[in-house]
């Protein structure tokens, strides 16, 4: 085959016409959907890291209606250990380390408010 041959085997080849001036496109779907993702993944985390807290609460709801200050006071210094655990609360007051013959309804009240302010209630 001679070159002219070849060429005109050729010239019913044709290039796609270049839509758009021929410019670089970028599809911007997939970037909306990773940071659609992204977000996503973020709130999820965001509320996991708050459980705690929120078990937290509902555990101390679930003590306010206990009987009285002497059911109440070992399930609140329960509470209070694993508040301190998990969070950077201020240590518990004083009345924490009472011997439990010498807690009252005061000590009962304080320990309660001191939960309600590291739980933000």
């Amino acid at each position: 085959m001679t070159p002219e041959e070849l060429l005109r085997d050729l010239r019913d080849i044709h290039l796609p016409e270049v839509a758009g001036g021929g410019g670089f496109e970028i599809a911007f779907e997939p970037f909306l959907f990773l940071i659609a993702a992204l977000l996503l993944l973020a709130g999820l985390a965001w509320r996991r890291a708050r459980l705690w807290r929120r078990q937290a609460q509902a555990r101390l709801r679930r003590i306010d209606g206990a009987a009285g200050p002497r059911e109440q006071w070992p399930q609140l210094l329960a509470l209070a250990r694993r508040v301190g655990r998990l969070s950077q609360a201020a240590p518990p007051p004083d009345c924490a380390y009472l011997p439990p013959e010498r807690v009252g309804s005061e000590e009962v009240a304080a320990l309660r408010r001191y939960l309600r302010d590291c739980l933000r209630t």
